[in-house]
């Protein structure tokens, strides 16, 4: 189990807040406190949910869970494997698009897809106490990886190909 270190992560809460992240503190597991960060992932699918947060070790998470009409509606295997092949053919691409930055890290990144009733696909990643400007300059590069994936997505759905 890794140590708990509160101060830090209320340390980093300030800084994601005067870099002009929506965030706040919440209590998870009983005695570890997390900061769940509220910024947007883009919506490609219809009844998408996500959820960021960086608990009190040093762990930041991303988790996007999402099931589309397609696959609620399936019924064949086939039309279960149709719907699979288009979610991880748009979204799932899409997703670790966003996510290439923290690769580029360095740092212990797990990554997982779920297929269940509801599509889960996650990222852990391990930075432990570094300095909190990091843990900004991360979500920043999140925060601007994902605009530029959805600005070009969106110029593709119109016909313009990007530079």
């Amino acid at each position: 189990m890794f140590e708990a270190n509160p101060q830090w992560l209320a340390e980093v809460k300030e800084k994601l807040e005067e870099a002009g992240f929506k965030v706040k503190m919440e209590e998870s597991f009983g005695e570890h406190h997390s900061v769940v960060v509220e910024e947007p992932i883009p919506q490609l699918v219809p009844g998408q949910e996500h959820r960021i947060w960086l608990d009190d070790t040093g762990y930041l998470r991303i988790v996007v869970n999402f099931v589309t009409p397609e696959w609620e509606s399936a019924q064949e295997p086939e039309e279960f494997e149709r719907a699979l092949e288009e979610i991880e053919k748009v979204h799932i691409y899409n997703l670790s698009m966003f996510f290439t930055c923290l690769y580029s890290s360095g740092e212990n990144v797990i990554e997982d897809a779920e297929f269940e009733d509801m599509i889960e696909y996650s990222i852990d990643i391990y930075f432990g106490f570094v300095p909190p400007e990091e843990i900004v300059e991360v979500m920043e590069s999140l925060r601007k990886e994902t605009q530029y994936e959805v600005q070009k997505m969106q110029q593709e759905s119109k016909g313009i190909s990007s530079p």
